[in-house]
């Protein structure tokens, strides 16, 4: 090995989600990554403290595709993150599962590169799940619409 190349163990694959959710081909593709590296796939459920602050103002509202829209109130916030977690655990689950790797999942408050700053250390590899994609969008499915069982 030259000066210039270190070597680098994979200790875990971190995938961030939030309230933007990501498709099971992204989990999917995350667990396929971390069995190549030998390393635990981690999923980290966002939720970003700047919307619960947003459900606190007399003037907010919002539109959502889980449940009707209409005025924003912290409790049905709070309800739909649990179930967006939920479904985002079960989809982990299985594509951890599919690619035979160690997992764990976690939901943290805050503002969410912070909070992946925190969680992130030597030997984690940062992954940000999307529901957005260039290529195969039709073999994506939205986890937004999956069951929440795992």
């Amino acid at each position: 090995m030259s000066e210039r190349e270190t070597e680098f163990e994979v200790r875990r694959l971190l995938l961030a989600v939030d309230t933007a959710g990501a498709t099971v081909s992204t989990f999917a593709a995350a667990a396929n990554l971390a069995s190549r590296f030998g390393a635990e796939l981690v999923g980290l459920f966002l939720e970003d403290t700047r919307l619960l602050r947003a459900a606190t103002l007399s003037t907010s509202r919002y539109v959502s595709p889980l449940v009707r829209g209409g005025d924003l109130d912290l409790s049905s916030i709070e309800a739909e993150l649990r179930a967006l977690a939920a479904r985002t655990r079960s989809a982990l689950a299985v594509a951890a599962s599919a690619a035979g790797v160690a997992w764990s999942f976690s939901v943290h408050r805050g503002e969410p590169s912070e909070e992946v700053g925190k969680i992130a250390g030597p030997g984690d590899i940062v992954v940000v799940g999307d529901r957005k994609s260039t290529r195969l969008n039709s073999s994506h499915t939205d986890i937004s619409r999956m069951p929440s069982s795992a």
